[in-house]
């Protein structure tokens, strides 16, 4: 999700910085179903093939929170966030995908004059958040696929130490074919935190095509955890009811009011969008919907707790555009 100090940092690093484990962890390989024989085992082919080349993705967002007073204390905050994510998708043979991300994110939290969040009205205010990750998928039979990666993030505030920022993780998991309209999956993911224990969470999956018009589907992505119920009246459009939780961790300023700290945003937003395709390579999505639930923490530079306060549920909007090349 105008980076400014940053902006050389994110030319510079993006390419070696998604987090953890990928902005966009698979399910079943997306495209990965080659014809296999009875036993599970591709057929002997006459020749070889010539690969097509990758599949690329540009995705340009931005979103933006509403103001919301704290439960407990003085102050508001408010939310704007935009950015950028390129996906690359390359067959390495008629079984296997070769899948790369790499992302950059802007968020801009604007407290109130009178907050009072660990003893400061500021505790931050412009974050970046630079990611990369790498994911290797096969379909082992035409029932099975695995999905096997993982990727490194930079989460940081204008002038925190960027070597300080950085976190890191892996993630595996397998896909069953149930039938033609039902995918499950499972697996885990595993990752480091700044100033926290590592963690480690199991993943279930699920793409269920209920109808032709009707999909329920979940998402394990960097920042966000979710579900949605999609229906899709034509090939152009797509409305979908979305539920998720989220949640970011920044290195703050190390001449800040927390020098050297970390800020955590954890959140659940549930929404409405409506995706339309004008082209088989461009379409544009509007968002809408609320945070139902939303929590800030600020740690000190050893992880120990300062001060974590809820805020008001508030209503946010936002908007994303697709080109695939």
């Amino acid at each position: 999700m105008p980076i400014r100090s940053a902006a050389a940092v994110l030319v510079s690093a993006a390419f070696l910085s998604s987090g953890a484990f990928a902005q966009h962890t698979p399910g079943a390989p997306e495209g990965a179903t080659p014809t296999t024989g009875a036993s599970g085992q591709p057929p002997a082919v006459a020749q070889a093939r010539q690969l097509p080349g990758p599949d690329v993705a540009v995705t340009l967002f931005g979103t933006h929170a509403f103001e919301a007073d704290f439960e407990d204390v003085n102050g508001s905050v408010s939310l704007f966030r935009t950015g950028a994510e390129v996906g690359i998708r390359q067959p390495l043979d008629e079984r296997t995908r070769l899948s790369l991300s790499i992302g950059a994110e802007y968020s801009g939290y604007d407290f109130s004059s009178d907050t009072a969040l660990a003893g400061t009205s500021e505790p931050w205010d412009d974050t970046y958040q630079l990611s990369a990750a790498v994911i290797i998928s096969r379909q082992a039979t035409t029932s099975w696929s695995w999905f096997f990666g993982g990727g490194a993030d930079a989460s940081f505030e204008d002038d925190a130490n960027l070597g300080k920022s950085f976190t890191g993780g892996l993630v595996a998991g397998a896909n069953y074919k149930v039938n033609e309209n039902l995918t499950l999956g499972g697996g885990f993911a595993a990752r480091s935190r700044l100033e926290d224990s590592g963690l480690f969470l199991p993943l279930v999956s699920i793409d269920w095509k209920i109808s032709e018009q009707w999909t329920l589907s979940n998402s394990n992505e960097l920042n966000s955890t979710g579900i949605a119920l999609a229906y899709r009246p034509n090939e152009q459009l797509q409305i979908s009811l979305h539920g998720a939780y989220q949640g970011r961790a920044y290195r703050l300023d190390e001449d800040g009011p927390i020098p050297d700290g970390v800020g955590r945003d954890s959140r659940i937003p549930v929404w409405l969008q409506v995706r339309y395709s004008f082209s088989p390579r461009i379409s544009v999505t509007v968002a809408g919907g609320y945070i139902a639930w939303q929590e800030y923490t600020v740690d000190d530079n050893n992880g120990n707790e300062l001060d974590q306060q809820g805020a008001d549920g508030t209503p946010f909007v936002g908007a994303s555009l697709v080109f695939l090349f």
